[in-house]
């Protein structure tokens, strides 16, 4: 499972406008070909693979992977020939560590955009402090963007830990100790509980927004009004993507790793 899974509904970015730039690795055309399906792929139960290639999700990506580079029943009858094997794998590891420095030139943008929207943000904050009626006003408006920035980051990361203990949970082994898996049911459900929590309070941060918006609307210029949504919805998108990128970053390298684990030396 995913961290994302966990924020289905939750978090929601909203659908691209023209004027919002689109990340590289989302239009470049070697990595647009099919994400989705290499991901729907990833997913298979049946494979040609032997069973003891799944050791662990990483590994289990790679050999998949490894099954898209050449036809299927060929493959099969490859399997045991180590040379044409290593090769598939070298072109595989190529592949794979051309796409994380990809998406490392993507962060790189993103972080960039980020640092924008930020300054956009000091404007808008400069736009309240002047164009506001009143210090609670003020108060209220400072107040909902420190908690909607909290609460984003907060969901993220309890969705991470959620989506790490599931996984965990996933590849327990029948012989596990009874304790040790109590132990790791018990964690999981007080994440769950916590989710569930946070949720509420994104609930609650949500109604703030619609009476900021509303106290705004009667102070600013229409222009500076759209700067603050503009500003609003960014922000939120940025920290959303942010964390897909180092994500899809750090699967990528583990993915590295496990694939020049499983290489022969070169001699």
């Amino acid at each position: 499972m995913s961290r994302m899974q966990f924020l289905d509904g939750i978090l929601q970015v909203e659908p691209e406008t023209p004027e919002e730039r689109r990340p590289r690795s989302a239009t470049k055309g070697d990595e647009k070909s099919t994400p989705q399906k290499s991901e729907e792929k990833s997913d298979e139960p049946t494979s040609p693979m032997p069973s003891n290639y799944y050791v662990s999700p990483p590994k289990a990506m790679i050999e998949l992977e490894i099954r898209k580079l050449t036809d299927s029943h060929q493959l099969g009858h490859d399997i045991a020939d180590n040379d044409t094997l290593a090769q598939k794998k070298e072109e595989l590891l190529q592949r794979m560590m051309k796409k994380v420095e990809v998406l490392k030139e993507d962060k790189k943008e993103l972080l960039s955009d980020i640092t924008e929207n930020e300054t956009l943000g000091k404007q808008v904050g400069v736009f309240v402090e002047t164009r506001c009626r009143s210090q609670q006003e003020k108060d209220k408006y400072r107040s909902y963007i420190d908690d909607i920035d909290k609460i984003i980051r907060l969901l993220l990361k309890l969705s991470g830990l959620l989506a790490r203990a599931e996984n965990t949970i996933q590849g327990l082994k029948e012989n596990t100790n009874e304790k040790v898996k109590k132990m790791t049911l018990d964690k999981r459900d007080r994440l769950y509980q916590q989710h569930e929590d946070a949720k509420q309070l994104k609930v609650d941060i949500d109604r703030r927004r619609e009476q900021v918006e509303a106290f705004l609307g009667e102070c600013l210029s229409g222009a500076e009004l759209q700067d603050y949504q503009y500003y609003i919805r960014m922000k939120s998108k940025y920290t959303i993507q942010l964390q897909e990128l180092e994500d899809k970053i750090t699967l990528g390298t583990e993915q590295i790793s496990a694939l020049q684990k499983s290489m022969p030396l070169k001699k």
